[in-house]
C-alpha cells in the first residue's frame, strides 16, 4: 500500500524523471504475468546470489545469499506481555489525547498540536517501557563452515523472499494506478483554493486531497487486497510452503477432496474478513447524506 501510494503520487509529479520512472514501473509490472515475475525474481535474482558460505554482509548484521536472508531475531522474555500491555495503553492514551485536542482546536481555533502530542505519548510509553522491562533479547545470526548456523537468528528462505517481493511489486503497481485516479478525481478547484490559502503541496495532499480521494479509492483497493490474498497461492511455484502447497503435500497421503475444501474455506475466510474490514472503512469515508 505504501509503495503504491508513493508511486501513485510520483505518477503525477511535475518532475519528468520521477514521472517517467513511475510510469515505467507501473507499465512493466501491470502488463506482465505475476507467475513470470515470481520465476524471474527467484531464478534470475535470488538464486544468482553468492552461496551461504560467502554471503553478502548487510547492516544488522544480516546475511543475504542464495539460501535466503539471515537477520537478527527477537526472543521474548517474561516481561514481553507486560510491555505489550503498557504499549497498548500508551496507544489508547495517545489516541484519546489526539481526539480531545483536535476537538478543542475545532471549537476554539487554537493550535493544540494534537497529532504531535498524541504521537509523542504513544512512542514515549513504548520506548520507556522497553528500556525498563527489556521485553526482548536479540539473537544474531552466525556463519558456520557450511552456511548459516541453525537456531541462530531468523533465517528467511529465498522462496519466501521471492513471493513477498513479487507480490509487493505486482500489487503496488495496481494500487499506484488506484491512487493516481483517486487523486485526479478531486476537483481542481480544491487544489487552487488550497494554494490560495498558502498550503504546501504536502499539506494539500495530506489534509485535503487524500481524504477526499479515499472515497473513490477504497472500493478498488478492496479488490486488490482480495487478489493479494488469493495470489499468495502462487508461492507454490517457487517452492514456498504456503497453504496450497501444504495442502497439495497432504493430499498425497489422504483424500484430496476434504483437503481442498479446507483450503477453499481458508481463502474464503480471509476474503470475507478483508471485505468486511474494507466495507467498514468505505462506510466511514462515505459522504453523509440524509
Amino acid at each position: 500500500t505504501l509503495l503504491g501510494l508513493f508511486v501513485g503520487i510520483a505518477r503525477l509529479s511535475t518532475n519528468l524523471l520521477v514521472r517517467t520512472l513511475a510510469i515505467a514501473y507501473i507499465e512493466v509490472f501491470q502488463n506482465t504475468p505475476l507467475l513470470l515475475q515470481l520465476f524471474f525474481i527467484f531464478t534470475s535474482v535470488l538464486l544468482t546470489l553468492p552461496r551461504a558460505t560467502e554471503p553478502i554482509i548487510l547492516p544488522g548484521p544480516s546475511y543475504l545469499s542464495s539460501s535466503g536472508l539471515a537477520t537478527p531475531n527477537l526472543i521474548a522474555t517474561q516481561t514481553a506481555g507486560l510491555w505489550l500491555l503498557l504499549t497498548m495503553i500508551g496507544i489508547g492514551t495517545g489516541i484519546t489525547l489526539w481526539q480531545r485536542l483536535r476537538k478543542i482546536r475545532l471549537e476554539t481555533g487554537r493550535t493544540t498540536y494534537a497529532a504531535e502530542i498524541g504521537l509523542t505519548v504513544m512512542i514515549s510509553v513504548g520506548v520507556i517501557a522497553w528500556i525498563v522491562l527489556q521485553p526482548f533479547t536479540v539473537d544474531f545470526p552466525e556463519l558456520g563452515r557450511f552456511g548459516y548456523v541453525r537456531n541462530k537468528g531468523a533465517i528467511i528462505s529465498a522462496s519466501f523472499v521471492a513471493i513477498v517481493l513479487g507480490l509487493v511489486l505486482y500489487t503496488g503497481a495496481f494500487i499506484a494506478e488506484i491512487v493516481r485516479s483517486g487523486i485526479q478525481s478531486v476537483p481542481i478547484g480544491q487544489w487552487e483554493a488550497a494554494r490560495s490559502q498558502g498550503f504546501s503541496y504536502g499539506q494539500i495532499l495530506r489534509l485535503i486531497v487524500i481524504p477526499q480521494a479515499l472515497r473513490v479509492m477504497i472500493p478498488p483497493l478492496t479488490n486488490q487486497y482480495l487478489n493479494l490474498a488469493k495470489n499468495s497461492s502462487l508461492g507454490a511455484a517457487v517452492g514456498f510452503a504456503e497453504v496450497f502447497g501444504v495442502a497439495r503435500t497432504m493430499a498425497q497421503s489422504v483424500s484430496v477432496v476434504p483437503i481442498m475444501v479446507i483450503v477453499m474455506g481458508i481463502y474464503l475466510s480471509l476474503s470475507l474478513i478483508t471485505s468486511a474490514v474494507m466495507n467498514v472503512l468505505n462506510t466511514r469515508f462515505q459522504i453523509k447524506t440524509r
